[in-house]
């Protein structure tokens, strides 16, 4: 595919990426404020947890 072609396909997945994030945050924190965080915040304080882990576990 060339061109814009492409454009619904990379808007589909980033739409899923989006709704995929918000149902996380509802379901995996439902009583914590952390769920009203916008997705920033949310990468910079929880999805860095992980990477810490996983690079100083050697």
């Amino acid at each position: 595919m060339k061109g814009f072609d492409q454009n619904p396909f990379w808007l589909a997945v980033v739409a899923l990426a989006g709704e995929i994030e918000a149902w996380m945050s509802l379901l995996a924190f439902p009583t914590h404020e952390i769920r009203r965080w916008e997705p920033k915040k949310l990468r910079m304080h929880i999805y860095s947890v992980s990477a810490t882990i996983a690079r100083t576990a050697r």
